[in-house]
This record gives structure tokens, C-alpha cells and sequence, in this order.
């Protein structure tokens, strides 16, 4: 079966397709569609166009119903960070966006478990008391810190005032100014 679009009124090419003999005034019936009429409807590119569908064509097979080519939320694994209750992860992550050099001794009192953190006289500075702060942060074996004469400036302050409103285990703060 050949399906023809006629899309203007163009009487030489209807004319082939239309047999009038037999019918009233007005009425037109189409002959059915041969070789010589599609090979002519399609070679008529000045109104007509054909669209071609075989009467034995199989519909497209719509069962495969498998996930295979679908992608999915479910099959994902998100790798998570494991916890870090020392806070030494996210010391280094900070000193790194901060551009500052870690302090051995902290993180070697981080990572040993000890309760006092003792940094006198270390240089620290605003960002460095920034980044023991976000460290100390969700730490919970840190009771006693001890910062005395770091230059903490304004900023350092309010960093470490920050940390302490978090973190509930530190129970003993030394800020000290002079040489001692």
C-alpha cells in the first residue's frame, strides 16, 4: 500500500491517479497504486510526495523491557569520606586552601590522641588559628589548648571563639600576650 500526499492542486499529476468513469459530477476515486504511479509520484518533486509502508512490515518490537541501556541512581556507589574524629583531614585540607605549612606538633598531638594541645610561641597567625579551628572542630579528645603568643590577631580570635561554640570538649582555653 502506497500512501500518496498531494500538496498542491496539480492536474497533470493527479490526473494518473484518478479514474472519473462510473462516477457523478464531482466525485473522484483513486486507482490503486502500481509501480508506474509511485516511480511518478516520486519522481514529482513539484507537489507530491509518497511514503512508502509495506503491508507485511512488522511493527518495532517495543517487549525488551531490560535496564540495560538506561542509566540509573541505584547502580552508583558514592564513596564516602571516612570519618576523621582527630580532625587531621581537615587540617590539611585547610593549610592547603589557606596556603599555610601545618604544624608538626599539632597534628603529631592530634593523631597521638592527646588531651592537651600545647602551641606556644608557634607563629600561628589569623589563618593559622583558622585552620586548628575547623580541625578542633569536631574534635572530641582535645580538652586543654593551649595558643599563648601566635599573633592571632582579630580574625584568629573570632576562629577559635567559633570552634568553641562547636565543639563542647574543650574545657580549658589559654590565649596569653608577652614573652614568657
Amino acid at each position: 500500500v502506497t500512501v500518496v500526499l498531494v500538496t498542491s492542486m496539480d492536474a497533470d499529476a493527479v490526473s494518473d491517479d484518478v479514474d472519473n468513469e462510473g462516477s457523478e459530477e464531482g466525485d473522484l476515486q483513486l486507482k490503486p497504486p502500481s509501480e508506474e504511479n509511485e516511480l511518478v509520484a516520486s519522481e514529482n518533486a513539484t507537489g507530491t510526495d509518497t511514503i512508502p509502508h509495506e503491508e507485511n512490515e512488522a511493527p518495532e518490537d517495543l517487549s525488551d523491557t531490560s535496564d540495560a541501556g538506561w542509566d540509573t541512581d541505584l547502580e552508583i556507589e558514592e564513596e564516602k569520606d571516612e570519618y576523621d574524629p582527630t580532625g587531621c583531614k581537615d587540617y590539611f585540607k585547610t593549610c592547603n586552601v589557606l596556603g599555610i605549612i601545618p604544624v608538626s606538633s599539632f597534628v603529631k598531638t592530634l593523631r597521638e590522641g592527646k588531651t592537651e594541645v600545647m602551641l606556644r610561641h608557634h607563629g600561628l597567625g589569623p589563618k593559622g588559628a583558622k585552620a586548628i579551628a575547623i580541625a578542633l572542630t569536631t574534635n572530641t579528645v582535645v580538652s586543654y589548648l593551649d595558643i599563648s603568643d601566635n599573633g592571632l590577631e582579630g580574625a584568629g580570635g573570632i576562629a577559635i571563639a567559633t570552634m568553641l561554640k562547636d565543639n563542647n570538649y574543650i574545657v580549658h582555653l589559654v590565649r596569653r600576650l608577652g614573652n614568657y
